[in-house]
């Protein structure tokens, strides 16, 4: 079973852009944090329900990019979201 990862409940956000541009603005610990239009975008997917191919997958077909070419980006950030307890397992 593949990875599905969900926002933290306690974070406030939202999206400051149009739905063909995210910009989120989070609330984390008193600080705001801008994320930028790809990273709006992952963030929004996050949503407890879609893999993280599924979202790479997403990611691709939207930017119009290769899937090999993002998939370590897309990781990355992941994991770096969860290891600031910003998204959980939502498995």
């Amino acid at each position: 079973m593949s990875i599905k990862y969900a926002r933290q409940d306690d974070i406030v956000w939202r999206n400051e852009g149009a739905r063909n541009s995210p910009r989120v603005i989070l609330m984390v610990s008193d600080m705001i944090h801008q994320l930028n239009e790809v990273g709006s975008r992952v963030w929004m997917l996050c949503d407890g329900e879609k893999t993280v191919e599924d979202i790479i997958d997403i990611i691709a077909r939207e930017y119009e990019v290769d899937q090999k070419e993002i998939t370590p980006d897309v990781k990355n950030f992941i994991a770096d979201l969860t290891a600031k307890d910003w998204l959980v397992n939502g498995n």
